[in-house]
């Protein structure tokens, strides 16, 4: 309608396209081309409606679930808590898709992601395309659809496996084309997959039935047209409705250079549900920034020593060829890749007053990177200047969690482009780089210049990603600047290693990299001042960036005043934490650290509204046990003497506390103050509850109010209440230590009563921390494939967050999940490695790690010389590896310090095992050759030590050695694989590390071998009377191999 009144040529004004209130679920594209355009006295502006709120939707809806049956694949763990749907159709067909969104929430796709620990590559055959990792626990039908993510460095690869093969505790995958053949050859980021390496990249598998093994996860089979979902409690399968993304792009703005799609303005508008189906069928391997690789190459003739070739992500808005468009007050959210795209050509662009939350790669994204034709290491100087983006505005827009699904993504990216101001954003939590100007990595003149980076606040960036910075640039970029930014708060990948040798990080709060030129750098407010000059060239001028920067400029950062209230339009999601297992239907439980219980316990719990007295009390407070909404008593500080006082306690209607007025008779309203920290005198009225004082005003006498300062939530924290009858008061403590202005002030304070016995509430903090720890355990063995442990995880958490638990429930609970433990070795499968009945096998479970005299695993024990030890913080550690290889998840165990020579012993017991022979093997690192270092791993009576037996002089009392092998003089690497072999006659075995140096370990994994062999006989339980081996010929052997030696006399397996 609006072309044919333009094309009529009919005078008008502004051309407002009104949206009524409501989510419009597009079946195609919304292409508008320069037909469409309006005219700079008559802009077509397509806005919602007054107050309403309209959402274009790129997805279709998910309904009619239903309870799935028994489903093949699908981990024990998770049948019967699975639903499935119909996924919705296109020509007949299954509509693929990789996201999916139930309200605000983004569920998960099924996949071996943990936020707490990832495996790492162990090696890599780049000529065969092969990559080697730990075997995984899950055992797939079919390698079809499996994805396996490498997060490298500052991309983040998607490969498509082609194939799987079993080598041992490892396995083999090859991927399809083309990412296998990108990716093993491209030089930069650098594949680390050295089985001698320290530093290898992570990973995690994705995308199949066998991995929907957690609430909040999804796995679409197409082939036969249905999703399943594990649904959060609370969810019924006939009210659910999820949104699944269908179309790449919602809204298409498309011109051409001689006819420009011009003046349009979208205003108020919600964009989402896009989805992006290249890395499903083509993989998604990056050069960076998310912009994906046709191909890449070492190439010693060219300027950079290699070559690039990239492709652009879709996006949800995309525009192109146009002038004068403008996006202000919209909302994007919920896609699976770019939010708004200005692809080439763009003149005069703004996006202002938008919000960008929950986006899959780049929030707002312009400029060339290049294409199939164009090496990205080039300068772009196009003969056409008009193909250049230049003129755009990018200001007062909050940007909150961009990059969701591809980490190597930003916040605002921009490639080349000319004349961009990017100013007062508030960017937050972004894996990788906020804001990224320039491209091309080179000194050499380009088409790009006048950018300017001016007044952004950036909190919470490169949270996942190295090599990168809050602001980041790139090449040669005349009469540019970065200037009145405010940067704070970066993050600590956890899934990254560290990039280079003597460098603790890679993520700065400026970031000048390889040819940043021509700019002016300087009072930008930066909590570290970490700042990365990388090859840059000689034209930058530079000033003061860091925390000297004037207070002002910190504060002017970010939304303007009349934008601040955009930030309040973002929900953020409230998935539960990813290891919750339960299925409680009034309430999803999950896990958190036990607060410790204090002795003393209430009476009277004060709500609000309610009113208590004490009348003539002539008494301490402290004996009448009033409860105060902290936990803590009031007592009398002076006297003990008090005349009639009535407590009302009022609900505070912004965060819910309880506050109190108090006052000295029993007419209401007398004692209306209340205070915290520092701030002027607020009265409490009938619709509202203000705490902001910090002294009576000396008009106010009436009745002598109470005033209270509270500084903090935790008994012994707070401020005392004072009954004031003047003006005059001073802050007092909980402590008794006061310090009166008049002495007529009597001052009051919180403290607890002894109610409860010192003794009773020690054994009830022990066993709920137990039970925290043992929590954390049966988490961990569903995921190790121990299904047992669901149930009683499901009932034992229960327990633990029921308020009126007792300690005798809490260790019932401890029991029964000891229990599965125990029976779960019925489970054991000949010749196949495990873990089951070894509690904390590689140390994942770091619950023990909250208790700060404790570097003990839990699980284990410890001992020195023969004596227990429970405070091993001056010798030992289990944490986060960073200097030797672990396979295995990635925390691992150590003593690391000269004061823990002796003998040292970390060991459990484990009971129920069948009888027979029996495999253990466990990772080991150590110097053997210093000190006379005997670290080994032990079964029983039996231990192997690192090297042959002729490295060593001595070999340990009461124990029978064999020996790994020959090992490098200072060999750091857990790589080494430990075995020693022991009978199990019980149905009990001690296994664990000892040593008396330095040493790490991590990894135990048993392997039942079957019945004991008769003809051979068992290992002595005593010293041998030399170390001399020899084999079944005669020979003597200094190395022993997995078969049958002799020593003393006696034939031994080994």
């Amino acid at each position: 309608m609006v072309r044919e009144l333009r094309k009529a040529g009919k005078p008008l004004g502004e051309v407002h396209v009104v949206l009524k209130g409501g989510t419009y679920y597009l079946n195609s594209t919304l292409a508008l081309t320069a037909e469409d355009s309006g005219t700079p006295e008559s802009p077509t502006i397509i806005e919602a409606e007054e107050g309403q709120s309209v959402m274009l939707s790129g997805g279709a809806v998910i309904r009619n679930w239903e309870i799935a049956e028994s489903i093949e694949g699908l981990p024990t763990i998770a049948q019967g808590h699975v639903w499935k749907a119909t996924i919705p159709q296109c020509e007949g067909a299954a509509v693929p898709f990789r996201q999916m969104w139930i309200g605000k929430n983004k569920m998960r796709r099924a996949s071996t992601f943990d936020k707490q620990s990832l495996p790492r590559i162990f090696s890599v055959n780049k000529s065969k395309g092969e990559l080697i990792v730990p075997r995984p626990t899950q055992k797939f039908a079919n390698a079809d659809g499996l994805e396996m993510t490498i997060i490298q460095d500052w991309v983040t690869n998607v490969m498509r496996v082609d194939g799987i093969t079993s080598a041992g505790e490892h396995s083999i995958f090859t991927f399809k084309s083309p990412e296998s053949g990108i990716e093993f050859k491209r030089p930069w980021p650098i594949l680390r997959a050295d089985a001698s390496s320290s530093t290898n990249h992570m990973f995690y598998l994705s995308n199949a039935i066998e991995l929907l093994n957690r609430p909040q996860e999804w796995y679409a089979d197409g082939e036969q047209g249905v999703v399943y979902y594990w649904p959060r409690c609370g969810e019924t399968p006939e009210t659910t409705e999820a949104v699944a993304p269908m179309l790449e792009t919602l809204v298409n703005l498309t011109g051409d250079n001689d006819n420009k799609i011009e003046n349009i303005t979208f205003r108020g508008i919600t964009f989402a549900h896009s989805t992006w189906l290249r890395p499903s069928q083509q993989g998604h391997v990056p050069l960076q920034a998310g912009q994906w690789l046709y191909n890449a190459y070492t190439d010693p003739s060219s300027r950079a020593g290699n070559v690039a070739w990239v492709g652009r992500p879709a996006s949800a808005v995309s525009v192109s060829n146009a002038r004068s468009v403008t996006f202000e007050g919209c909302n994007f959210t919920q896609t699976a890749s770019t939010a708004i795209d200005f692809v080439a050509g763009n003149k005069q662009m703004i996006v202002r007053g938008c919000t960008f939350s929950d986006i899959g790669g780049t929030a707002i994204l312009a400029g060339y990177f290049g294409d199939e034709n164009f090496e990205a290491h080039e300068a772009y100087n196009p003969e056409n200047p008009d193909v250049v983006c230049d003129s755009i505005v990018i200001d007062n827009n909050y940007i909150a969690h961009p990059a969701t699904e591809d980490w190597g993504c930003l916040g605002i990216c921009i490639g080349y482009a000319s004349s961009v101001t990017i100013s007062h954003n508030e960017i937050y939590d972004t894996p990788y780089s906020a804001i990224s100007v320039g491209w091309g990595w080179t000194k050499e003149s380009s088409c790009m210049h006048d950018n300017h980076i001016t007044a952004n606040y950036i909190h919470s960036f490169c949270n996942q990603m190295r090599d990168g910075g809050a602001i980041y640039t790139l090449s040669s970029q005349p009469n540019s600047s970065i200037e009145n930014n405010r940067i704070e708060d970066v993050g600590n990948p956890m899934f990254n290693p560290i990039m280079w040798e003597n460098m603790a990080h890679a993520q700065f709060d400026l970031y000048t990299d390889e040819g940043t030129d021509y700019y002016t750098v300087k009072n930008n407010w930066c909590e570290r001042g970490e700042i990365s000059k990388n090859k840059n060239g000689s034209h930058n001028t530079w000033g003061t960036n860091n925390k000297n920067v004037s207070e002002t400029i910190k504060q002017a950062a970010g939304l303007q005043s009349t934008y601040a209230a955009i930030k309040q339009l973002v929900k953020e999601q409230d998935l539960a934490p990813q290891d919750s297992i339960s299925d409680d239907s009034e309430d999803y439980q999950t896990l958190s650290y036990p607060t410790p219980k204090t002795t003393g316990e209430p009476v009277k719990l004060l709500v609000d509204g309610e009113e208590y007295a004490i009348q003539n009390s002539n008494t301490t407070l402290a004996n009448r046990n009033f409860y105060w909404e902290w936990g803590t008593y009031l007592r009398t500080h002076s006297d003990g003497k008090m005349d009639d006082v009535t407590f009302i306690a009022h609900e505070h209607q912004r965060d819910g506390k309880i506050l109190w007025s108090f006052q000295i008779s029993s007419e209401p309203g007398k004692g209306k103050y209340m205070g915290r920290s520092n701030g002027s005198n607020v009265q409490i009225t009938e619709n509202e509850m203000l705490w902001n004082v910090s002294y009576v005003e000396s008009s106010t006498k009436e009745g002598n109010g109470f005033v209270l300062l509270l500084d903090g939530d935790k008994p012994g924290e707070g401020h005392e209440m004072v009954m004031n009858g003047s003006a005059d008061w001073v802050v007092n403590y909980v402590d008794g230590s006061t310090t009166d202005k008049t002495s007529e002030t009597t001052h009051w304070s919180f403290v607890r009563t002894t109610d409860i016995n010192n003794a009773d509430v020690k054994k009830y903090n022990d066993a709920k921390l137990s039970l925290y720890q043992y929590l954390v355990e049966a988490s961990q063995m569903c995921e190790r494939g121990i299904m047992a442990a669901a149930d009683a995880y499901d009932n034992a958490i229960v327990v633990y967050n029921r308020a009126d638990n007792t300690t005798e429930d809490l260790l019932q609970s401890v029991e029964d999940i000891k229990n599965v433990i125990v029976a779960s070795t019925a489970n054991y499968e000949q010749d196949v490695p495990a873990s089951y009945g070894i509690v904390n096998p590689s140390f994942e479970n770091t619950s023990s790690q909250h208790n700060t005299n404790s570097s003990v695993p839990f699980g284990w024990i410890m001992t020195k010389d023969g004596n227990e030890v429970t405070d091993a913080t001056q010798w030992a550690w289990c944490g986060a590896n960073t200097d030797a290889n672990n396979a295995d998840g990635y925390f691992i165990w150590g003593v690391w310090h000269w004061g823990a020579y002796g003998n040292m012993e970390l060991s459990q017991t484990l009971t129920g095992l069948p009888n027979g022979r029996w495999k253990l093997t466990a990772r080991l690192m150590n110097n053997h050759t210093e000190n006379g270092n005997l670290a080994r791993i032990f079964a029983g009576e039996n231990s192997m030590l690192a090297g042959d037996a002729s490295a060593y002089n001595t070999l340990p009392e009461g124990e029978y050695c064999s020996f790994e092998g020959s090992w490098a003089e200072n060999d750091w690497d857990l790589s080494h694989v430990m075995t020693v072999y022991a009978n199990v006659s019980d149905g009990m075995l001690t296994i664990g590390a000892k040593s008396n140096g330095f040493f790490k370990v991590d990894d135990f994994k048993l392997t039942y071998l079957g019945d004991i062999p008769s003809t051979i006989s068992d290992m002595p339980g005593r010293t041998p009377q030399s170390n001399v081996i020899y084999d079944l010929t005669g020979r003597k052997v200094n190395t022993v191999r997995h078969g049958v030696y002799i020593i003393d006399g006696r034939k031994i397996v080994y």
